[in-house]
């Protein structure tokens, strides 16, 4: 963690400034807080990372490809297909907080950089490209069929649109239901004097089944060539040196209260298998190819 993501985080456990004391994933305007930002990016498990690996090796990305990151966020899948060597490769987000960290992540040079959406990607006039993935995109649109709609009908012919759902509805750490964890966690902070006002992150308010994307992707004139599900997962150990990563660069003011909080996550994160839920990955094309 570099020092501005160590800062980020220990502002968090002061004070959580500027964000509300309950955060839904699925709100888009969300990502726009830098602080949320960088708290968003230094808090992914390496689960994360091993799934946006997984994505760009579906897309099975050649020399002659343009491959566009729809949503890219902080980069980490735009690293991904990088390292694919693609003829071009656009990132799109429309969050210049994210793009900041993309920035600082990735040697852009040879990346296209659109800030926005879809429409933005259209009307920049740059080459269409014939892949476009999304990691975690869909489960923060605001109307997933019309964002599928613009792909399929920006999509050359024979294009296809790779793309991930998140379902958080039985996220839990060894069964348990992850809110009632996290309330536990969050008590024994308070008997022990360590409260945090950091915000309670509430990721299963909205989700969508697999039947349900289908049901849109068809709305949208798009097809199913693929899917796959799989469930995210990482161990108790990765959320601890997650959070012994907030002592990296701490003034020295907060080193109790952070090590407060880092000893009671030993105590409930050892050994624990957590479960954030299952992803669904889609491999898409546009139904009517003759009308391409």
């Amino acid at each position: 963690m570099d020092k501005n993501h160590a800062k980020a985080l220990e502002d968090l456990v002061k004070s959580g400034p500027n964000l509300p004391s309950e955060i839904n994933l699925r709100d888009p305007t969300l990502y726009h807080n830098a602080l949320f930002a960088q708290m968003y990016d230094s808090s992914q498990p390496p689960v994360w990372d091993s799934l946006c690996e997984e994505l760009a090796e579906e897309a099975a990305i050649t020399a002659n490809d343009i491959v566009a990151d729809l949503g890219c966020g902080s980069g980490r899948l735009t690293r991904y297909l990088q390292t694919k060597n693609p003829k071009k490769l656009y990132a799109i987000e429309p969050s210049t907080a994210m793009l900041k960290i993309l920035k600082e992540r990735l040697d852009t040079q040879k990346i296209t950089i659109v800030l926005g959406s879809i429409d933005e990607l259209i009307q920049s006039g740059v080459e269409r490209p014939n892949k476009i993935l999304s990691s975690g995109v869909f489960s923060v649109v605001t109307d997933p069929e019309t964002l599928l709609r613009k792909v399929y009908s920006y999509l050359p012919q024979e294009g296809i649109y790779l793309f991930t759902v998140e379902d958080w509805r039985n996220a839990n750490v060894d069964g348990e239901p992850t809110e009632m964890f996290n309330e536990r966690f969050r008590a024994a902070l308070k008997e022990i004097g360590m409260a945090t006002n950091a915000p309670v992150i509430k990721a299963n308010q909205e989700t969508y089944t697999k039947e349900e994307v289908e049901r849109c992707i068809q709305n949208a004139g798009g097809m199913v060539l693929k899917h796959r599900v799989k469930e995210m997962i990482h161990s108790g150990e990765c959320a601890i040196a997650m959070l012994s990563s907030l002592l990296e660069g701490a003034a020295a003011d907060q080193l109790p209260k952070i090590k407060g909080i880092q000893d009671i996550a030993k105590q409930f994160y050892a050994g624990k298998k957590i479960t954030s839920g299952i992803q669904h990955t889609f491999v898409t094309t546009q139904k009517d190819l003759e009308a391409k």
